[in-house]
């Protein structure tokens, strides 16, 4: 179903600008949050979102605040305000995009990376794979996620993937 003629699914708000994911409205994150309850056995994902632009915070957050065993520690808009608070708040998981004011989030991951090696970054933007720039592949990144692909099924796989254990084992 979608929103009266916009072609957004219901329960989505519309995006203010294009490759940004829509916000799910507050009511659609209180449904996501009651029913998927972190497994009591894993310890949570801690993990930080670093993008300039609002709507994707708001929208990354929702997401994670949707997955299971996932908790949203923070969120920053520059590189250097990324690298500051991985530092502070020593997430699991950064999400972080790669055209950021200041340091780019190439550079913000490499840093994040020296200091803190047992944090894993997943890249995200609205670049197509081949698109991403080439210190994308030696930043120290795990991998790399299109924006309008994030959802809680892939972080959950992602995350199982790069970490060798997790919430997958838990199921």
């Amino acid at each position: 179903m979608s929103a009266r003629g916009t072609g957004i699914p219901s329960g989505h708000v519309a995006s203010p600008s294009p490759g940004v994911l829509p916000v799910p409205r507050m009511d659609a994150m209180k449904v996501c949050r009651d029913t998927d309850a972190p497994d009591e056995h894993e310890p949570a994902v801690d993990v930080l979102v670093v993008d300039d632009r609002r709507p994707f915070r708001a929208a990354a957050r929702a997401v994670v605040e949707c997955t299971q065993g996932f908790t949203y520690a923070g969120e920053a808009e520059t590189g250097e305000d990324g690298v500051e608070a991985a530092l502070t708040l020593r997430p699991a998981l950064v999400l972080m995009d790669v055209n950021l004011p200041g340091i780019d989030g190439c550079e913000a991951t490499q840093r994040i990376r020296e200091q803190l090696p047992g944090t894993v970054v997943f890249l995200v933007s609205t670049y197509a794979s081949g698109d991403v720039p080439a210190t994308a592949k030696t930043c120290g990144a795990a991998t790399y996620i299109r924006k309008e692909r994030l959802e809680p099924e892939l972080l959950e796989q992602l995350w199982c993937e790069h970490r060798g254990h997790g919430l997958a084992a838990a199921s």
